[in-house]
């Protein structure tokens, strides 16, 4: 089978054995090798005790590239941004607040194609925009009721609602809130 992408012929194929037992014809994809490419990452993350009760925390990591070029075609997205990061603050196991910082990054999968912003939205009819830098605030509280052994908690993640696309063919997600109670009989 062959399907022109772009302007320019690609193979496409589907290898079943004889030995599947199978009621229909099965389509079976793989991924294609590409040659060789050069990426690189780093993870960094620290915890300190301001005092007894407060706590900082922080981590970032960093890769060398977003998507990869190869010779053979359009760049492919390795669906993870190059930089991301989150600070956070905790106050014994009472309260915590946090933000979480991602850049902007291409992906691909079968949900979505988020390469506009590598191939310059040459790639195809169902090509959408690249998933978008977004920075989020999350708080955490929790209550241990006195003279039981009952505690609540809440949490509300993405308090300002700052509507993001966490990959593309998703939807948007905005503030998300939950109380939680838990009892202990043991």
């Amino acid at each position: 089978m062959k399907a022109e992408i772009s302007g320019k012929l690609t193979q496409l194929g589907g290898v079943s054995s004889d030995q599947v037992s199978a009621q229909d014809a099965d389509l079976i994809q793989s991924y294609r090798n590409v040659g060789e490419f050069d990426l690189w990452g780093a993870d960094f993350a620290f915890q300190s005790s301001l005092t007894n009760q407060w706590t900082l925390g922080s981590s970032y990591s960093h890769m060398s590239d977003d998507s990869l070029e190869i010779t053979s075609g359009t760049p492919i997205a390795v669906n993870a941004p190059k930089d991301k990061g989150s600070l956070s603050l905790t106050f014994r196991d009472a309260f915590s607040g946090s933000v979480c910082l991602n850049s902007s990054f291409p992906a691909q999968s079968a949900v979505g194609q988020g390469t506009a912003c590598i191939t310059d939205g040459t790639g195809g009819v169902f090509e959408q925009n690249c998933v978008d830098s977004y920075a989020i605030f999350d708080i955490h509280a929790g209550y241990e009721v006195p003279n039981t052994v009952a505690t609540v908690k809440l949490s509300i993640d993405n308090v300002f609602d700052t509507g993001y696309r966490s990959f593309p063919g998703v939807p948007r997600i905005g503030r998300f809130a939950m109380v939680r109670v838990r009892y202990e009989f043991f």
